[in-house]
């Protein structure tokens, strides 16, 4: 029997250095890459077991129309938070809902992917 090991997003991008930079500063590192005529086309993004796949799209990507969310847990929501605003990136407010009590906020990245970035509760994340 085959089990799932891992379950990566993959996303079209309108640009992709661009989209690359932005996952940078949400703090992904690029492990991967593949150049076409002298493009870069995909792109892979991790920080420890987090990855993400772009790709360069074929036609264009229409903000109003991502069916996806993104759901990252982060070790501190607050200076996510902090370092995104001071990178001039414009994260939502900082809430805490039920779900999510040490905080969570919303990130839009630049193809209207929708990112909601959360600090676990101790008792989950140990």
């Amino acid at each position: 029997m085959s089990e799932v090991v891992s379950f990566v997003p993959y996303a079209h991008v309108r640009d992709l250095g661009r989209s690359t930079a932005f996952y940078q500063a949400v703090g992904l590192t690029s492990v991967e890459s593949v150049e076409r005529t002298g493009r870069t086309v995909w792109a892979l993004l991790a920080a420890g077991s987090a990855m993400l796949m772009i790709a360069q799209a074929d036609d264009l990507v229409d903000p109003h129309r991502q069916g996806v969310l993104f759901y990252l847990h982060v070790t501190d929501v607050v200076a996510l938070r902090n370092r995104l605003t001071a990178a001039g990136l414009a994260p939502g407010p900082l809430s805490h809902p039920d779900h999510m009590p040490r905080g969570e906020f919303r990130l839009v990245d630049p193809d209207g992917y929708v990112l909601l970035i959360g600090q676990l509760s101790e008792a989950i994340d140990g």
